[in-house]
């Protein structure tokens, strides 16, 4: 063989090698060349579970089989579990988000704020706080947060199982307290009911760690009404408090009832540190997509109100994300053209689900190994 052929040939085989390494670049390094840590999950024989509303179910597609989370299911070759509801705001999906089993291999998709930026106006706190303590409770696994049930809290004055929550329990004597000892972070997330203003249900408790009173008293009462789905029996949602810049413990929290009516139901705990946790669940939540335009919008809400809530979804996320749980945001706030992918004010059409289904997919298989 001549020179020139061998030189030829060696000139080939470097180019391609070259090829194949760029091509696997991003998998490699991440898209701007930092090395990643993909999650222990692995890519066969997996499933999840997908939380969410009318959108998430597949309405606006032509059958439910392409719908979005179905969509993402059949790409992915992956079992789905599909707990969304039409209709379902954050205070709804709280029942079956809280009965969900969450081990440490765990895969959730979450995706609810439709119903709220369109029927509850801007009522961003209370958004953000429902939407933390949900995507808080999918991200940690069970032996990694104390419910209000577990032997190891200790309750004096009396505190019933009979709550709005099954992981709850709830106390209407003032000076009962509930005691929740070796909490390690240096953040915890501490969850409770909250219920509107028309049940007359006015609740209040202090809190203290290590012996130290937190800044304020908390309320069980939202301080507005809302409408629950026809499913759910209790008007109530789920409530975050959070504690912050502490030093990584063990802590010692109590909680002390303060109000004489009303009652104060306390749902879960957790601590949460920075150390990373590349064997918990990973949960993919995605934020409001484009919707059209009015007149059908009421309480006055727009594309500010949309953008004010995916900003508190994305707060929620980074500060998850901060704290080193698998939580990613899935960003969909311009995923789909309000022109060509909708079906009706709100949901997707086929062309719109499988786009917002191609943004959750890249963002998974860039999570999961």
């Amino acid at each position: 063989m001549s020179k020139i052929k061998r030189a030829c040939i060696l000139a080939l085989i470097l180019a391609l090698a070259v090829v194949a390494l760029w091509s696997n670049y991003d998998s490699l390094f991440g898209r701007k060349g930092r090395i990643t840590v993909a999650l222990q999950i692995p890519s066969t024989n997996q499933g999840f579970t997908a939380f969410g509303d009318s959108i998430t179910v597949g309405d606006g597609a032509t059958d439910m089989s392409r719908g979005w989370a179905a969509l993402l299911a059949s790409e992915m070759r992956w079992g789905l579990t599909n707990k969304a509801v039409c209709g379902f705001k954050c205070p709804d999906a709280a029942q079956s988000v809280y009965r969900q089993g969450v081990s440490r291999k765990g895969v959730f998709t979450f995706m609810i704020g439709t119903g709220e930026s369109t029927q509850l106006g801007v009522h961003a706190q209370e958004y953000q706080s429902w939407h933390l303590a949900e995507v808080s409770w999918l991200a940690i696994p069970a032996d990694a947060k104390i419910a209000a049930t577990n032997p190891a809290v200790s309750c004096q004055g009396p505190w019933s199982e009979k709550a709005v929550y099954p992981i709850g329990k709830a106390s209407c004597r003032q000076g009962a307290t509930a005691t929740i000892s070796n909490v390690i972070g240096t953040n915890i997330l501490l969850c409770y009911a909250r219920k509107p203003s028309e049940s007359n249900d006015n609740g209040a408790f202090t809190l203290t760690i290590d012996g130290k009173l937190q800044a304020g008293e908390y309320k069980t009462s939202l301080g507005f009404n809302f409408t629950s789905h026809p499913q759910i029996a209790n008007r109530a949602s789920p409530y975050a408090a959070l504690i912050t810049n502490l030093p990584s413990g063990p802590h010692t929290i109590v909680l002390t009832v303060t109000s004489a009516q009303g009652s104060v139901e306390l749902d879960w705990v957790a601590g949460l540190t920075g150390l990373p946790k590349p064997d918990w669940p990973a949960v993919f939540v995605g934020n409001i997509p484009p919707q059209g335009h009015p007149p059908l919008w009421p309480f006055g809400c727009n594309e500010n109100t949309i953008a004010i809530l995916n900003s508190r979804v994305e707060e929620n996320c980074q500060f998850l994300a901060r704290c080193r749980l698998n939580v990613h945001l899935v960003d969909l706030s311009h995923s789909i053209s309000r022109q060509t992918d909708l079906a009706d004010q709100f949901h997707p059409n086929n062309c719109g689900h499988a786009k917002i289904k191609e943004i959750f997919r890249q963002a998974m298989t860039k999570s999961i190994q």
